[in-house]
């Protein structure tokens, strides 16, 4: 919050009012983005883990900020159009393979092309499964959903931001 006064000259008691009122809408502010965050944690959808453990929540000197860096963290809060999707390429490295017949055999480094899915291992269950991209997806919104949510609750009359907001002045 900046407060100018062209030309004029401000009272420090002012001054001081304006900045503890900042403090507080502030403090306020970061909390209610940890408030968001929290809630937006239990909407994540769920298949691997790796989106709601992507989630960052950081408080910033003018509120907060909240990041899912899952590759893929905006195709399943906003959804896709699916069809004209880039195929999935898999960097393989080398290794070795055991078969039937041959026994223990080395497998070359290469590149496996996905078209119409991505492979993704689910650590829960320990298995391997195919996310098909194709398709078109529904946006979830679970971040939007829970900012939502929280803003509607903030800004009752009865639960507003002043109980929140505790300024000294």
């Amino acid at each position: 919050m900046l407060a100018v006064f062209k030309g004029a000259r401000v009272p420090k008691i002012t001054k001081r009012i304006l900045d503890a009122i900042t403090r507080e809408l502030v403090k306020a502010t970061s909390k209610m983005g940890t408030e968001v965050f929290q809630r937006s944690q239990t909407y994540v959808p769920v298949r691997t883990g790796n989106l709601r453990s992507s989630g960052i929540y950081t408080a910033t000197n003018d509120g907060f900020e909240i990041q899912y860096l899952a590759p893929y963290a905006g195709d399943v809060e906003f959804g896709t159009s699916g069809g004209n999707v880039q195929p999935h390429v898999s960097v393989i490295k080398g290794h070795r393979r055991k078969t039937k017949t041959k026994g223990n055999v080395p497998v070359r480094a290469h590149k496996k092309t996905y078209r119409t899915g991505k492979p993704v291992y689910n650590a829960m269950s320990q298995e391997w499964s195919t996310i098909n991209l194709t398709e078109t997806r529904p946006p979830s919104l679970f971040l939007t959903r829970a900012l939502r949510e929280v803003l509607n609750q903030k800004f009752k009359v009865q639960n507003g931001l002043q109980g929140d907001i505790q300024a000294k002045i």
